[in-house]
């Protein structure tokens, strides 16, 4: 057995690798000039990564430890999964994609597929992303996902639940002031309840005074 030393590594087989502190995470890369790559990555406080994507390369990511949400942005709308332990999946070429990984979590990273170089994408279109999921606490990525922190199905959460959910999240911060400002100057207002039908409906039950 020989050993191969970094300086060989990359000279002759255009290998090399790149530690980082990025932001609040941890990432140990082994990169092939071809674009194709391996990434440890370590969290530390949590938060989102940079929405990005890539013209040929896949990504395959698999979870270690903890849990990660998936937003990928899919015929104008915002889609998140999230992955547990052992869980695995593979973005696709040409989707605007992000990750958050919360305090703690542990994922692989594997960039594979025919490309000459890395081919990551950052535009308008991806900065345009980062803010439709940066902006996305855990409570919320659990609400729009369907699923609880550990995994497992939430019955509640249906889909006119998050379709509901999703209108009022698209609403203009405009709209969000009037309201605020509307139910601050009425005083006749004590309580307004919101709740949903059996059927998903949501109904607004008028003010009442007391």
């Amino acid at each position: 057995m020989r050993k191969i030393e970094d300086k060989e590594a990359e000279s002759i087989h255009g290998i090399k690798t790149l530690h980082e502190e990025i932001g609040n995470e941890n990432r140990f890369r082994l990169m092939k000039n071809d674009g194709t790559a391996y990434i440890r990555t370590e969290s530390g406080a949590g938060g989102w990564q940079q929405s990005h994507y890539h013209r040929h390369l896949l990504e395959t990511y698999i979870v270690q430890e903890g849990w990660i949400a998936f937003a990928k942005f899919n015929e104008g709308k915002r889609q998140i999964s999230t992955y547990g332990p052992g869980e695995l999946f593979t973005t696709e070429p040409n989707f605007i994609h992000n990750l958050y990984l919360p305090a703690g979590a542990v994922i692989h990273t594997v960039k594979h597929g025919a490309s000459a170089s890395d081919d990551r994408v950052v535009d308008v279109l991806t900065e345009r992303f980062d803010e439709m999921t940066q902006c996305l606490t855990e409570d919320q990525i659990e609400r729009e996902s369907g699923t609880m922190i550990d995994g497992k199905p939430n019955e509640v959460y249906t889909e006119d639940y998050r379709h509901f959910d999703t209108l009022i999240w698209q609403l203009p911060v405009w709209c969000t002031a009037i309201f605020a400002a509307t139910a601050v100057g009425t005083s006749s207002i004590s309580l307004a309840e919101v709740f949903a039908s059996t059927k998903g409906l949501v109904r607004i039950l008028l003010p009442r005074d007391f």
